[in-house]
């Protein structure tokens, strides 16, 4: 929820992905929208970089969990996306809570 409003703050428009959809129809929602950035958990973010020749628009995940893999991170850095942790997010835009 704290993304979804955050984006809405900005003026920036939330475009779920479900993956009972399918790697075609996220691959299509993707580049229908000109995705950017996705926030995702570390499972759906290895999905989504898997999927990345097919999604030209994707260059950054944020990801929801607290720990980053050794996987993932190469997986990002070969794919050329960056990483960034939802919660190094929060510190900055919420430095007292941190």
């Amino acid at each position: 929820m704290l993304s979804e409003y955050a984006s809405f703050r900005q003026n920036l428009t939330t475009v779920p992905l479900y993956d009972t959809l399918g790697d075609e129809a996220i691959i299509h929602i993707c580049n229908q929208t000109e995705m950017t950035i996705v926030i995702a958990s570390n499972d759906r973010a290895l999905n989504l970089l898997r999927l990345k020749d097919q999604i030209s628009t994707l260059k950054t995940l944020i990801l929801m969990d607290e720990s980053v893999s050794e996987e993932l991170s190469k997986q990002a850095a070969d794919k050329n996306v960056e990483l960034i942790k939802l919660a190094d997010i929060e510190k900055v835009s919420f430095p007292m809570a941190a």
